[in-house]
């Protein structure tokens, strides 16, 4: 087997390239909200980005299984492809259509790294369990990357379409790189097309075999297992073992992360807003700077995990309260410096990056969820951060709109 600093890089790749794009919208919303006159709108943007992760996530574990893993990578490839020259074309123009436009191609654009998260994960995970690191890696640099390419472009005076244009061989990159890992998956033994809870495509003879060889009890017939993967079939009966063992571990992560996306898209946006016309880079470029600290905080707490671990994981929730209150009063009052602002919300990142890192570390290591109910686990962790994030930009659009909207 070649060695495993090749298939580390090409995953890392796969990986950064799959969020970049996810991440260079989400810092770039409050210049393109503004560009075209609807500063109270920029919520929209990340709600935009996250409100089909768990349709997608359902579609493809309940009905794209089936379809060849490499074209569902290229389907999503091209249509990120698409999103780039459509967002360059919305902020190269400054007509009221664009505004809109530039939010369906958030929407196309969120689905696409969903999807890509989902397939990816699900064709990684028959490899060493050691190669999964490069694909988790270039996910959490993702936020970095993408933030830091904002700024550097701004910096160096490249306009908003520019900023789309030039990223866009990444996702060639992108593609190359997946191709390069899927013609390698075939050497392995054990690679078939796998999704995030239903495992390896069973043809219909296999599937109907698999079935006969299985106690058909009432008690355990949804809990049969699919070949190979370990894993029970999706089910009611399993969806309420699951959320019985999850909901508090569920409830914790998707409060962490409602409060700071209330943070990071609405306090922060309200709060460096009274920056406009300040003078200095750092203040006139607050929110994109907020961002990539944030992303800084996430980096650093989602790499702690070989050092420390949080078991009571309300503690996190707690602490993450107790920012979302000091940032609200920062946002009405603004009593902090902008270097204030930045370093708290380097905090305000960790805080997030513990939960998830910590809430996934006690879920595969805890005795009360079956093995076999282990990945059905990490879903419903997932919709539950994605359900936090739905509703803090529902928040945020009414803070904007509403409460603070002057």
């Amino acid at each position: 087997m070649e060695s495993f600093w090749k298939y580390f890089i090409a995953l890392f790749s796969v990986g950064l390239i799959n969020n970049f794009s996810y991440v260079l919208i989400g810092v770039g919303a409050q210049t393109i909200s503004s560009h075209f006159g609807q500063k109270n709108l920029m919520p929209l943007f990340q709600f935009m980005l996250v409100s089909c992760n768990i349709p997608i996530l359902i579609l493809n574990f309940r009905y794209l299984v089936s379809v060849n893993t490499l074209l569902r990578i290229t389907i999503s490839s091209c249509t990120m492809l698409i999103c780039f020259v459509i967002m360059s074309l919305c902020v190269s123009t400054e007509a009221s259509w664009g505004f809109p436009i530039s939010l369906i191609a958030a929407l196309l654009m969120g689905m696409c790294q969903s999807l890509g998260e989902c397939v990816n994960l699900g064709f990684i995970k028959a490899f060493p369990s050691d190669y999964l690191v490069g694909f988790t890696s270039g996910t959490g640099f993702a936020g970095i990357a993408g933030s830091g390419a904002w700024l550097i472009c701004k910096i160096i005076g490249l306009k908003n379409f520019e900023v789309f244009l030039i990223f866009m061989p990444l996702i060639v990159i992108y593609w190359l790189s997946f191709l390069w890992i899927y013609k390698k998956g075939t050497t392995f033994d054990r690679i078939q097309q796998y999704s995030m809870v239903e495992g390896p495509v069973l043809d219909e003879e296999s599937y109907r075999k698999s079935q006969s060889s299985v106690v058909t009890s009432e008690n355990n017939a949804e809990m049969d297992m699919v070949s190979k993967t370990g894993n029970a079939f999706f089910s009611i009966t399993l969806l309420k073992k699951v959320w019985k063992n999850m909901w508090w571990l569920g409830l914790n992560l998707g409060s962490v992360y409602f409060l700071e996306y209330c943070i990071t898209t609405g306090f922060a946006d309200r709060a460096t807003l009274k920056y406009s016309g300040g003078g200095s880079f750092f203040k006139e470029n607050a929110f994109e700077v907020i961002q990539f600290c944030y992303q800084i905080g996430v980096w650093c707490s989602r790499s702690s995990l070989k050092f420390f671990k949080v078991r009571r994981t309300w503690i996190v929730t707690l602490l993450q309260l107790i920012n979302w209150v000091i940032w609200w009063f920062e946002a009405e009052f603004l009593f902090m410096t902008e270097w204030g602002e930045f370093i708290l919300t380097v905090w305000v990142g960790c805080m997030g990056g513990l939960s998830y890192v910590n809430t996934g570390y006690l879920v595969l290591n805890s005795d009360f969820i079956p093995k076999d109910q282990k990945e059905a686990s990490m879903n419903v962790s997932v919709c539950m951060n994605s359900l936090g994030i739905l509703l803090a930009t529902c928040f945020c659009l009414i803070l904007d709109n509403f409460i603070m909207k002057n």
